[in-house]
């Protein structure tokens, strides 16, 4: 839970403090009130302040200043939509996770990047897995390497190694909202994660079928294929279906609580429950699951965009905070 804080709030102008009251989500204390501005006093936590900050703005006060605790982190700006959200950001940031903000803010840039190239060498190098055979793939592989290792899924190996950094980075956004499932979120991201490595065995089969072509005998040849077959039916194994319950579970979880929290948006939170939901559905038969999988993307990539933008605010509202410190206390 935040840590309640005296804030002071000084606005343009005269203001009545009961008719601020009167639909307040906090009561206000006018410490001082003349016809240039009007000072306010309230205890309250960050989701508290931030609640004031929106009722003033619908009021369409102009504000001239807001010291949290003693930290000043707003001056001579006027409310608008725009400020209210970096209001909000350097209020939900914390100073300590600085550097995993920005960490989770590149990361989003390069998954969006990492699914644009991946759609490009998809139909440029169609996924072999599961639609031809091992010796094929072995085949494909020799002749040209940068073809097989396209239509052996590496993109989707490599987007899912750098979720790492953005399981970790929502986690220390989301946590006070509820740690308890921040922290399922974040286990159950690191496993998926991990389980991806098993399921594209990718070096494995660039060595069999190294192997493979040097095998002087049928019989070597037979033995190295089998191991190769082995190998390919780890591409839709356990591991690979265990990777896209996991991850698409951990990702909801942070996603609803997004939808509880004054850090990202409600549009944000909306956009990662409808495509995590989506990814959920993979297991219908047929090739609807596929489907569904393919359209969850643009889904995916519109979600990382707004998550970069974030995290970038935070970043900037830690800096603040830090700043800040400086300043005279109230």
């Amino acid at each position: 839970m935040d840590e309640l804080r005296a804030c002071h709030i000084e606005i343009q102008g005269h203001a009545d403090e009961d008719d601020l009251n009167a639909s307040s989500p906090l009561r206000m204390t006018a410490v001082r009130s003349e016809a240039a501005s009007t000072r306010l006093s309230v205890r309250t936590d960050a989701s508290g302040l931030i609640g004031l900050l929106r009722h003033l703005h619908a009021r369409g006060h102009r504000l001239v200043s807001v010291h949290y605790g003693a930290s000043l982190f707003l001056k001579e700006e006027q409310m608008t939509a725009t400020t209210l959200s970096q209001a909000k950001a350097t209020l939900a940031a914390e100073p300590r996770w600085k550097d995993l903000y920005t960490v989770g803010g590149i990361t989003c840039i390069l998954s969006e990047l990492i699914i644009l190239f991946g759609i490009v060498a998809y139909f440029i190098w169609p996924y072999m897995p599961g639609y031809t055979t091992t010796e094929h793939i072995f085949s494909v592989i020799q002749n040209d390497p940068l073809a097989g290792l396209m239509a052996l899924d590496f993109f989707l190996l490599l987007g899912n190694l750098f979720s790492i950094l953005l399981f970790l980075a929502l986690y220390v956004s989301l946590r006070r909202v509820n740690e308890s499932y921040g922290l399922i979120a974040l286990v159950l991201g690191l496993i998926a994660a991990a389980l991806i490595v098993p399921a594209r065995p990718i070096v494995e089969m660039f060595n069999l079928s190294n192997l493979y072509s040097a095998a002087a005998g049928e019989a070597v040849r037979s033995q190295i294929l089998a191991a190769g077959e082995g190998l390919h039916a780890l591409f839709k194994g356990t591991s690979w279906m265990a990777n896209t319950v996991l991850g698409g579970i951990s990702l909801l979880v942070s996603s609803l609580l997004m939808l509880r929290s004054n850090i990202f948006s409600k549009a944000t939170a909306w956009v990662g429950i409808v495509t995590n939901v989506a990814v959920l559905f993979f297991f219908l038969p047929g090739t609807i699951g596929t489907l569904l999988l393919f359209l969850s993307l643009p889904g995916y990539m519109v979600w990382y965009i707004q998550m970069a933008r974030r995290f970038f605010q935070l970043r900037r509202g830690a800096d603040k905070l830090v700043a800040s410190q400086d300043e005279p206390g109230l």
